[in-house]
């Protein structure tokens, strides 16, 4: 009944319908799961209006021209993107402290997941456009993830302060709150986005690989870690496409900074699976060598002359 609810609007639709309208009825579906499922402790609900609800939002930013669009459709967009993103971390965390079906490892994924989306729209699409058209603080990315860092800390903070007794919802909340925090300098600086929200997705998804050993895990810690090194490759190859030699910007820009989070979160992707059967040697020598890359391009980059530069490098590798 649920998976019908979503798909009524289109079977009915004309394709020329309101977006207030449509987010409005997915936004009712999402709440009458909320109750339904703390009602009859049904665990599923939320795993599948999470997924189907930014499937539709994900639709329809894809479909719709954001360029072309004034600066209050996008301002409701951006509502409704916190609404969604709200809906489902606090109908998340009240199921799984209450939850008996055994299905709590995949709501903790739920809530994981669901803060990675609500950053990829908010800071990566809806975010963006609307502070470029209204307020002209597109210098201040970074207000995105400390907002998600902050609702995280509140509610780490809110559940401690119960008592409950779900102490891994508590880690889970506090990891995701800090990674959140460590990725807003690189962000402010105008790090790579893509790079950055991989390299964190990668520890979050491992942290609950080593407590629960899911499949659906392990495909996800084998398979981002390679993207997330293509990606960062990806930055360093555009970076020497636009280097700024003899720039003041030296260790003080988005792409070092990405460079630093990237290759540091492979030392602790390489903690994270010590208890799992996954070998530490490839994320440490990994991280060691992004690591190296971040050093030798910001001296190739923003230091001039090249004599200079190289002399730089020679240094720094020898060391």
């Amino acid at each position: 009944a649920l998976v019908g609810g979503f798909i009524a609007p289109f079977l009915v639709g004309s394709g020329d319908g309101s977006y207030w309208v449509l987010f409005t009825y997915v936004m009712i579906l999402d709440l009458g799961m909320f109750g339904l499922s703390i009602y009859k402790k049904w665990g599923e609900l939320p795993v599948i209006c999470f997924a189907l609800t930014w499937i539709v939002f994900a639709g329809y930013t894809y479909a719709a021209d954001l360029d072309l669009m004034g600066s209050v459709q996008l301002t409701h967009l951006l509502i409704f993107s916190i609404a969604f993103y709200l809906i489902f971390l606090l109908s998340v965390a009240s199921i799984v402290r209450i939850n008996i079906r055994g299905i709590n490892q995949y709501l903790l994924g739920v809530i994981g997941l669901n803060n990675f989306v609500f950053l990829f729209f908010a800071n990566g699409t809806v975010w963006g456009y609307v502070i470029g058209v209204i307020v002209c603080l597109l210098t201040y990315k970074g207000l995105v993830t400390l907002f998600v860092a902050a609702i995280n800390f509140a509610l780490f903070f809110w559940i401690k302060r119960k008592g409950e007794p779900f102490t891994f919802l508590m880690h889970t909340l506090l990891g995701i709150a800090l990674t959140f925090v460590s990725v807003t300098i690189p962000i402010q600086l105008e790090g790579t986005f893509i790079t950055l929200f991989w390299a964190s997705e990668v520890m979050i998804i491992l942290w609950f690989y080593s407590r629960f050993r899911l499949r659906v895990y392990e495909i996800f810690v084998w398979v981002l870690p390679v993207l997330t090194l293509g990606s960062y490759g990806m930055d360093v190859f555009h970076g020497c496409m636009k280097a700024r030699y003899g720039d003041s910007s030296l260790f003080i820009n988005g792409l070092f900074a990405t460079g630093i989070f990237t290759g540091l979160s492979y030392w602790v992707d390489a903690w994270l699976v010590r208890p799992t059967r996954i070998s530490t040697k490839g994320p440490l020598l990994t991280g060691c060598v992004v690591l190296y890359i971040a050093f030798v391009f910001d001296f190739y980059s923003y230091v001039d002359p090249s004599i200079v530069s190289f002399s730089y490098i020679e240094t720094f590798t020898v060391a």
